[in-house]
């Protein structure tokens, strides 16, 4: 998924993976380097972008819970062409496409080393390798002073 902007697009933009299961009787996908956050289809005919406790509580996005959903009810796939609603705005340019098994992989070793470069940074601030928007989920640490900024816009990379 991508293209989606806002609030809730560190969420919803990324690459979800096929798990083995269904749920309510559609196909279930997982966000790469991101275990708690699934693509799936709601009772209501959303698909649905939301954590986990959402997720197994069947409670859609088009009930206020979760990131996104489809505006388009009763999709096979969530490929198929809908108009995607993320937080309270709809956004015709998001993008939900199949990717390949390369893409699939590329995207698992792009979260494992983000997964590091994270667990590095709370170590080691002054490493931060990060993006800005990294940098502010991170506690906002200067990667040179390794002082805590507590202002995000003072950030250099």
């Amino acid at each position: 998924m991508d293209g989606a902007s806002g609030d809730n697009a560190w969420a919803v933009n990324g690459v979800f993976a096929l798990e083995e299961a269904l749920y309510n009787g559609r196909a279930l996908y997982r966000k790469v380097g991101d275990p708690h956050c699934w693509l799936w289809f709601a009772i209501d005919g959303a698909w649905t972008v939301s954590n986990t406790e959402d997720k197994d509580a069947n409670n859609s996005a088009a009930g206020w819970a979760g990131w996104a959903y489809s505006v388009t009810r009763g999709l096979s796939l969530p490929t198929d062409p809908s108009v995607w609603r993320v937080g309270r705005s709809e956004q015709p340019a998001m993008r939900v496409a199949a990717v390949s098994v390369q893409e699939r992989q590329a995207a698992e070793r792009k979260a494992s080393e983000d997964a590091k470069r994270h667990a590095a940074v709370r170590t080691h601030p002054s490493i931060c390798r990060l993006c800005y928007s990294k940098c502010l989920e991170l506690a906002m640490y200067h990667s040179e002073t390794q002082v805590f900024l507590g202002d995000a816009s003072v950030l250099h990379h």
